[in-house]
């Protein structure tokens, strides 16, 4: 794609839609569950209805992984966490302790806020720029293993603009060498974004 967005939030968010798009097809690969394979734990809730399949991964040295089909959630333990939009990439902050872990729809998460103290902000950048680094890493480990054809497959029914498949990696990458703070008013749209379900398998 040309003319894409050159603003930090705004390129965030339009990458971060692809990303979504992507990780919704790769639960569905040919070679199996690329989530699983790559780590993540599947969890669903009892029934459809209550809402969009959850993908969570635990690391014990670094922040833990949530992922839904809305967005995404990266938390510290003991420091706080944010959670990140797929229509709207400014992080909103997680105070720590708060079970949003556990969250089925995109609802709850509508309440939060960009982080507003010289505490919140440092986590926030902090945690920030580690997604974007896993978000690189996960990417090139899906070319890596499974192949440029299988990221230009699961983009083969994506019908908005898109980065080339084998830059997607490479572009997170490029944001994480500067995160800049957070603005502390979330854009008008998108706040809350609907809990379309991509990630059901």
């Amino acid at each position: 794609m040309e003319n894409w967005p050159q603003d930090f939030w705004q390129l965030g968010k339009f990458l971060l839609h692809q990303q979504c798009w992507c990780w919704g097809r790769d639960v569905r690969c040919q070679h199996g569950n690329l989530l699983m394979a790559f780590g993540f734990d599947r969890q669903r809730p009892e029934k459809p209805e209550m809402g969009s399949t959850r993908y969570a991964l635990e690391q014990p040295d670094g922040p833990s992984l949530c992922l839904w089909a809305f967005g995404l959630l990266v938390c510290l333990p003991g420091e706080g966490g944010i959670y990140i939009g797929r229509y709207c990439f400014v992080p909103c902050w997680v105070p720590d302790g708060m079970p949003l872990h556990r969250a089925w729809r995109a609802e709850p998460f509508g309440s939060l806020r960009p982080p507003n103290t010289r505490h919140q902000i440092r986590i926030a950048r902090q945690l920030l720029r580690w997604t974007l680094r896993f978000l690189s890493t996960y990417e090139d480990w899906v070319l890596r293993e499974y192949g440029l054809a299988w990221r230009r497959e699961s983009l083969r029914e994506w019908h908005e603009p898109a980065i080339l498949p084998e830059r997607l990696g490479e572009e997170w990458r490029r944001m994480s060498w500067h995160v800049p703070e957070p603005p502390l008013v979330l854009p008008l749209a998108g706040t809350a974004a609907s809990g379309q379900s991509a990630l059901r398998v």
